[in-house]
């Protein structure tokens, strides 16, 4: 009887979506290994206006208090206690499967804007934009975010590797760009 979900490290939680709901479990309110009996709450998800795909879950706060789901350029932030809807985010430009990052232990995330090529951070607590970086459009390849990427991020900067050979490293504060590496040749 088990749906989708995303465990929670460090705790009993997991929060999925299925059936088009959104809903909380905790492993300590199972009863006879019936997953089902764990569900704690379960509201409806949102109507994609663009995408007829499932809603699924993008992140949860590094505070534990917000569930975000989204389907492309919509995202959505629910409580992570109740269920209540806090607040929808649905971008203007498109965003493809890959290219949201859901960052480690910090209530941020950041989109990249392949119009542009620019990444945006928004706030996993409210959805609001917090800041844009540069754009990287003058190297050809590494505005193909979409094909290739990786990044990882230290509480304080994001670091990003571009399919050119070069690694950018962005201040999460305000997206300025701390440095840019030179092409490193590869195989």
């Amino acid at each position: 009887n088990v749906s989708r979900s995303r465990m929670i490290d460090g705790t009993n939680l997991a929060y999925g979506t299925a059936g088009g709901n959104l809903y909380a479990w905790d492993l300590t309110k199972v009863t006879g290994n019936n997953f089902p009996t764990g569900i704690t709450w379960e509201v409806p998800l949102p109507e994609s206006n663009t995408v007829a795909r499932p809603v699924m879950v993008f992140g949860i706060s590094a505070d534990l208090s917000t569930v975000v789901v989204w389907n492309y350029h919509q995202f959505w932030g629910y409580s992570a206690e109740d269920g209540t809807f806090l607040w929808d985010l649905t971008l203007d430009y498109p965003v493809a499967r890959n290219e949201g990052i859901d960052l480690c232990s910090v209530d941020k995330f950041i989109v990249r804007d392949q119009t542009s090529a620019t990444f945006h951070c928004y706030s996993m607590l409210t959805g609001a934009e917090l800041w844009e970086s540069d754009s990287f459009a003058d190297s050809p390849w590494a505005s193909t975010w979409t094909v290739y990427n990786s990044q990882t991020n230290d509480l304080e900067n994001l670091y990003l590797m571009f399919p050119d050979g070069t690694m950018a490293a962005l201040s999460l504060a305000t997206g300025n760009t701390l440095w840019r590496s030179e092409a490193i040749p590869s195989t």
